[in-house]
């Protein structure tokens, strides 16, 4: 347990085997596989650009990604994914920086589809 700001976060260690909120423990390989299946969908969408996803959507995608490498580096690694950050202001299972890039480039791709891009939207089976 070390304070980083207090009253907002500190860093605490912690040996998580599963997913969000420690479910799925113990199934590593159902998560590589989960994010191998992601990244062939990944590059297949980007070399042939089938959807019309902004710069700023490619972009979410991408943080999305990252997140999702760092946290497969760590369980094909160590067999567990390290997690370090806790926040202090509310009850909330501690997490890490690849966890922050899945959750808000998720977010930010789905606000800026619903919010900003009609095309993404619009029907194409004239």
């Amino acid at each position: 347990h070390v304070p980083v700001i207090d009253g907002l976060f500190h860093l605490t260690y912690v040996q998580n085997t599963g997913a969000a909120f420690s479910s799925f423990q113990g199934m590593r390989w159902l998560f590589v596989l989960i994010f191998l299946v992601f990244a062939v969908a990944l590059i297949w969408e980007f070399s042939k650009k089938h959807l019309p996803f902004t710069d700023f959507e490619r972009w979410c995608v991408v943080a999305v990604f990252a997140g999702g490498l760092g946290n497969t580096i760590d369980r094909v690694r160590l067999g567990y994914v390290v997690d370090m950050i806790e926040v202090d202001f509310m009850t909330f299972p501690v997490f890490n920086v690849a966890d922050c890039l899945i959750c808000c480039g998720c977010f930010l791709l789905m606000v800026h589809l619903v919010f900003f891009n009609r095309e993404f939207w619009k029907d194409e089976k004239k």
